[in-house]
């Protein structure tokens, strides 16, 4: 519940990376993100009630979790370019595995 970032639907970013090599857009790097960003708890928690599923989440902390990763608590990316939000990405992606709710 501590630790923020931003999501990406493969499928968005590989339409706008298409996108890109269709304009020659200039050479460089870009970051390229779903809008929006959110914790690790808040995308769990999106993911359930998107799946319509009545399955409890329970925020926990970095430390509590336990892991000996050691990660950042944000890493979030300033988009370079422009993608529809995690949460609209989010149901698409879930509409297409059949978790339709």
């Amino acid at each position: 519940n501590d630790q923020w970032t931003a999501v990406t639907f493969a499928h968005d970013l590989a339409e706008k990376m298409k996108e890109l090599i269709e304009r020659k857009a200039t050479f460089g790097t870009y970051h390229i993100t779903n809008q929006g960003n959110c914790t690790w708890y808040e995308f769990a928690v999106e993911i359930i009630r998107y799946s319509g599923l009545q399955t409890r989440v329970i925020p926990i902390t970095t430390q509590e979790y336990g892991s000996a990763v050691h990660r950042p608590t944000s890493s979030i990316l300033k988009s370079s370019e422009s993608l529809p939000p995690w949460q609209d990405a989010l149901r698409r992606y879930l509409k297409e595995i059949g978790y339709e709710h």
